[in-house]
C-alpha cells in the first residue's frame, strides 16, 4: 500500500470514530430531551395541583365567610329589641286603649239581631174610637171599637169595647175585659209582631196541636192561617205582612162563644197597613 492509501485508511477510521461519537451524543441528547420532558410534565402537574388546591381553599374560605355572615344576621333578627321603660309604658297604654276601643265592638256583635228577634221598638198608640155594629145570633147590635196603631210596623187593627182594657207588655198588646160574670174564663186577645220571619217557618215552631187552616184573604188581603182548639176555646191567627208576622192569640169561655166569634171576625177584617 502506498502512503496515500494509509492516509485514507486513517481518515476513514477517524470518520468511523466520529460517527460513533455522534451516535453517543445523539443518544445522550435524546435521553436529555426525554428527561427534560418528564420533568416538565411533573412540574405542570404540580402547578395544576397547586392551582386546584388554591381554588378549593378560596372556595372553602368564601363559604365559611358567607355562613358566618348568615348566622350573625339570624342572631340579630331573633334578638328582641331592647326597649326603655318609657317605651314599655307607651306600649302598655296603647294596648289598654285598643282594648277599650274593642269592647264596644264585642257588645255590638253580641247585640246583632237574627231573623225572628225584635229589631224595632214596639210603639203602639190608640188612634181613636168609632161606632160600629156586629151580628150576634142573626141580630145586629151596636158597639164601639177602638183603633190601635202599631206605629213601629205600620199596622192598624180594631178591638171591640168588650175587650176595652189593654196593657202593653214589651212587644205585646194584651186586650182583656173587666166584665166578668161568675166563674167563666175571661176573654183575652194578645197581639204582637215577629220581625223578619216568614209565616210557614213561624207557624211550624208554635206549640199547638193540629194543623192550621188558611184564612180567606178577602177578609183583609193578607196571607194568613188560623187554628182553634180546646175547651175553653183558644188558638191564634197569623198573617204575613211584608217581612213580618202579625200574631194574634185568643182565649175565651165556651159560654161566650156566640159573642166572641163575631168580635174576632171583626178584628180580622179590620187589619190593614197604615198609609
Amino acid at each position: 500500500m502506498t502512503k496515500q492509501d494509509d492516509q485514507l485508511l486513517d481518515e476513514l477510521k477517524e470518520l468511523k470514530v466520529m460517527g460513533s461519537i455522534d451516535q453517543v451524543k445523539k443518544e445522550e441528547m435524546r435521553l436529555n430531551i426525554t428527561n427534560y420532558a418528564k420533568k416538565k410534565r411533573v412540574q405542570q402537574r404540580r402547578r395544576r395541583k397547586m392551582v386546584w388546591a388554591s381554588t378549593a381553599a378560596a372556595v372553602l374560605l368564601f363559604g365559611v365567610i358567607v355562613m358566618t355572615m348568615v348566622n350573625q344576621q339570624n342572631i340579630t333578627v331573633d334578638e328582641p329589641e331592647s326597649t326603655t321603660p318609657a317605651e314599655d309604658q307607651d306600649e302598655g297604654n296603647e294596648t289598654q286603649e285598643n282594648e277599650q276601643v274593642e269592647e264596644p265592638l264585642e257588645d255590638s256583635e253580641n247585640e246583632t239581631e237574627t231573623p225572628g228577634e225584635e229589631e224595632e221598638d214596639f210603639d203602639v198608640e190608640v188612634a181613636g174610637t168609632e161606632e160600629s155594629t156586629i151580628v150576634i145570633e142573626g141580630m145586629e147590635e151596636a158597639t164601639t171599637v177602638t183603633t190601635f196603631h202599631i206605629k213601629s210596623h205600620n199596622i192598624s187593627y180594631q178591638v171591640d169595647e168588650l175587650l176595652g182594657e189593654y196593657e202593653i207588655n214589651e212587644n205585646q198588646v194584651i186586650h182583656s175585659t173587666d166584665h166578668i160574670v161568675g166563674d167563666i174564663v175571661p176573654p183575652e186577645i194578645t197581639v204582637e209582631v215577629i220581625d223578619n220571619t216568614d209565616l210557614d217557618t213561624f207557624v211550624s215552631e208554635l206549640d199547638y196541636d193540629g194543623e192550621p187552616t188558611p184564612l180567606d184573604m178577602e177578609e183583609n188581603s193578607y196571607e194568613g192561617v188560623e187554628l182553634e182548639q180546646g175547651d175553653p176555646p183558644n188558638g191564634y191567627y197569623a198573617y204575613q205582612i211584608n217581612d213580618d208576622v202579625l200574631y194574634i192569640q185568643f182565649k175565651y169561655d165556651i159560654e161566650a162563644n156566640d159573642g166572641m166569634g163575631p168580635r174576632l171576625q171583626a178584628l180580622k177584617e179590620s187589619i190593614q197597613e197604615i198609609e
